[in-house]
């Protein structure tokens, strides 16, 4: 009986020196994985990416998170050391060559709808966070839907958000001819610079939806930087600064281990790489986009 029991405890202590080694390497070959196929791939910065934020609920719009949400997101970053810049601040030290410090987010809201004034800039001045809103200047007038311009000083005027680009009736620019696209984003700089009495550098595409035309077309108008959102691995470079990556923040960000992720940096690669290997282009809903039905063709 006693040996038997010192056989098998034999048996169990060589299981052991053959497992903890084996255990080693496994842990060592997926690290330098995913040393290899993600952090080389890690966004110059960590931005996120909001559209609208509902007084109640978010509902099945995807657009669309919560205002109760939103704001212990924003509770959440106050209280755990990370610092809100404007992007043009993660610019201008990208421009130096310096590493852009882990701890900072910037916060971009795409599209200026009032419930940025009515349930973002009252959480923004609560907190003390600092935030940048593209405007496609117009869709703003006459439209219940959207901030005034009145509106959009004060919130300029308050010194917690920069104002930038998101074209000049949100139209995606591939789908548009050449000329139009680029007098689009022409217009759309010298149209927010007279209305806000203030210089426009920044740039969002709408729908994210670009090429190298447009980007080139974003430079030569006078911008110094431009944002996009994720694109499957190898569309684009993934360091650019005229399409600098956003991480698009839904109601999934509701589960506290998602937006920690989200603020991660890894949020960006990983998702590439699943984008790529699954054979999934973005942005995907502009293939759809009817520019008959979509835009409005008219400066008047």
């Amino acid at each position: 009986m006693r040996m038997n029991l010192f056989l098998q405890r034999q048996k169990h202590v060589r299981l052991v020196r053959i497992a903890i080694p084996a255990f080693i390497i496994l842990f060592v070959t997926i690290s330098a994985l995913f040393l290899s196929l993600v952090h080389p791939f890690r966004p110059i910065a960590n931005i996120l990416l909001y559209h609208s934020i509902a007084a109640q609920g978010g509902g099945t719009d995807p657009l669309i998170i919560d205002k109760k949400l939103f704001a212990r997101q924003m509770q959440y970053l106050s209280k755990h050391g990370y610092e809100t810049v404007f992007l043009s601040t993660v610019v201008q030290k990208h421009k130096t060559g310096k590493k852009i410090p882990d701890q900072w987010v910037v916060l971009t809201f795409d599209d200026s709808r009032k419930d940025f004034y009515d349930q973002v800039y009252p959480v923004l001045k609560e907190y003390g966070l600092k935030a940048t809103l593209f405007i496609s200047p117009r869709r703003l007038e006459p439209s219940d839907e959207f901030c005034t311009w009145a509106q959009l000083k004060e919130i300029k005027n308050s010194g917690l958000v920069e104002i930038g680009a998101h074209g000049l009736y949100h139209d995606p620019l591939t789908r548009l001819a050449p000329p139009e696209a680029k007098e689009r984003i022409r217009r759309s700089k010298a149209v927010l610079e007279e209305k806000l009495g203030t210089r426009i550098d920044l740039f969002a595409y709408p729908y994210g939806a670009l090429d190298g035309q447009v980007k080139e077309m974003v430079k030569a108008a006078g911008y110094e930087a431009a944002v996009g959102t994720v694109y499957p691995r190898g569309k684009f470079k993934i360091r650019d600064i005229y399409n600098m990556r956003r991480v698009h923040v839904s109601e999934i960000s509701r589960y506290p281990f998602m937006f920690r992720f989200m603020l991660s940096g890894y949020y960006v690669p990983i998702r590439g790489l699943l984008l790529r290997l699954m054979g999934i282009d973005t942005p995907r809903d502009v293939a759809a986009w009817n520019p008959w039905t979509n835009s409005v063709f008219s400066d008047e």
